[in-house]
This record gives structure tokens, sequence and C-alpha cells, in this order.
């Protein structure tokens, strides 16, 4: 019997080793978490981020990952959820392309690197192992990003925010991956979260139409926070719909319209541009200059990027 796409993906993401990755994209990697470090601490003080913050110091998690910020240690999801508002508050992430020429993005890829080191500080990852996490987990989001039709693609169309699908299903993999699970568990994980977190256009501001809210900032750690809830579900044997991207009323069919490329979803159809973590791919370009600090800040961390290799 075929595997399911989220069998194929399974498959895919436990197979990807440290070996395989070139030294240049490694670097990339290394760059890419001390830049989104770095746009976290601009977002650090921002209303929403105390706001989340204080309520996450109510609920009292599990101390297994950190806070950017105030060193606050609490459950890996809730770190999730602080840690990404406060990189995407300012707009400041990565825009990542298919091709170096292309003009519409795929996606701030940047946004995984916040669950992954939360999920990555909880089960005392080797640095190896979060540098693969965050390599696959760019060229996952790619992939169902293009399936899609990229950017302003089938769910622009419908209304949904480019964070629906790609986000929950990816970040279970990723968090599968670092949790140890093996490949029929993270197919479960995927196929849990897949269910769950459609997210509406309307909290982009509707296109121009509607007012933009704090709503907006949760849009991938939300989609992340059921990604890893998945993963840590499928651990202890919750399974899922494996179709749920082809199947009956799944997420091709309801959420994509009918408008996603089922075809090949194998290793077959990885294309060189979806590994591309190199700076060829990115595009720094902030739409809301909201802080001037805040970029200094950034350029000020990256500087300490080859003193972390040499060291």
């Amino acid at each position: 019997m075929p595997k399911t796409i989220a069998e194929q993906l399974a498959a895919e993401a436990k197979g990807l080793t440290f070996r395989e990755l070139p030294p240049e994209v490694v670097h990339q990697v290394k760059r890419s978490v001390l830049d989104t470090v770095g746009i976290g601490f601009g977002g650090y003080l921002s209303e929403p981020s105390r706001i989340i913050q204080s309520l996450i110091k109510e609920m009292n998690g599990p101390a297994e990952s950190t806070v950017f910020g105030s060193g606050l240690k609490t459950s890996c999801l809730y770190a999730t959820l602080a840690n990404g508002l406060m990189v995407r508050h300012l707009d400041y992430m990565d825009r990542c392309l298919l091709k170096k020429e292309a003009r519409d993005h795929v996606g701030h890829h940047c946004e995984s690197i916040p669950p992954i080191l939360a999920v990555g500080e909880r089960q005392h990852s080797s640095g190896q192992e979060v540098i693969t996490a965050v390599v696959l987990a760019y060229q996952l989001l790619s992939k169902v990003s293009d399936s899609t039709g990229g950017y302003e693609g089938a769910l622009f169309r419908r209304g949904w925010a480019h964070e629906t699908i790609r986000v929950p299903c990816i970040i279970a993999l990723v968090a599968g991956r670092l949790l140890g699970l093996n490949e029929e568990q993270m197919g479960n994980g995927l196929a849990v979260a897949g269910c769950y977190n459609m997210v509406l256009g309307i909290v982009n501001g509707g296109t121009g139409q509607e007012e933009l809210t704090m709503a907006r900032d949760l849009k991938f750690p939300s989609g992340a926070y059921n990604g890893i809830l998945g993963a840590l579900l499928a651990q202890k044997g919750f399974k899922g719909p494996l179709n749920v991207f082809e199947g009956h009323h799944g997420l091709a069919e309801v959420v994509a319209g009918g408008e996603m490329d089922l075809q090949g979803w194998g290793s077959s159809r990885v294309r060189p541009e979806y590994g591309l973590i190199r700076p060829a791919t990115f595009s720094y370009s902030p739409r809301h200059q909201k802080s001037d600090a805040t970029g200094n800040q950034r350029h000020e961390v990256l500087g300490t990027s080859k003193k972390i290799e040499d060291g």
C-alpha cells in the first residue's frame, strides 16, 4: 500500500542527517539562529509579550525551556508561544525564496527556530541535532508552501493565512525528530496537528481591509504549539488520520479547495531550492520600521557568530 503524504514527510524528516549538510548551510543556520534570537529581544518589551509572559507565570508550567530575555523557565509549549511572539512582533524576520531571482517569498521560516530551541532545550539536544532540525524545517515548510502555490497561492485566495497547514504539520515533524519518535509516531503527530489550527486571513488585516491586532503575532507560534502538542501526544500512542492531506474532507480538499499539488511528495520531489538555507535565498526587509535599536541589536548579535564557531 502506497505511503500517505504524512508518512512520506515523516520518512524524509527522520532520514536527514547532519553529515549531509554542506558547511555553508551549517554556517547559515548558526547565523539565522543568532539573528532570530536578536530580533526576539527586540519584541521582548512589547505589550503582547508582556501579556503572554504574565499569563505564563500564572500558568506555572514545568521548567523545561527558557523564555527569551527574562530567563523564565516554563514548558516548551509556553516558551514556544512567548518566544515566537517576540520574534514575530517587529516583523524583522527573514523572507525565504525558492530561487535567488524569485520576487515572492514562501514564508518567514526563521519562526520555526523558537519552537525548535524550546523542544531542543527540553530534550537536551546537541547543537548538531538542533541545526539539522532547522534545515529540515526550512526545507519542508518550503515544500508545503510550494504545493499550494506559494505565499499568494490557494490559501491566500481562499482567505487563509499562509501559516495554515504547513506550520502545525512541519513543526510536528521536527519536534517529533527531537523527541526521538519513530516514523510511525512522527506521521501520527503530523496527522493530529494537521487537523487543527486553521488561521484566518483577517489576522493579517484582510489585505488592508481590517485592523491589525496582537493576534497576528501568534500566527506561527500557535501553529507551532499545536505541532509540538501533536508530537507529544503521538509519543504516548495517540493517533490521527494519516491521510490528513489527501483524504476525503482533508487539508487539500477543504482548506486548499482542491488546489494542492499532491504528486511526488517522496524524496524525489525534493529540489535543491527547498533546502536552500543560504544567504542568496534570504531577504531581510522589514515592512514596519518600528525601532532602529532593534536593527542595531541584530547586527551586534550577528557579529558574535564567528566567535561562537571558533569557540
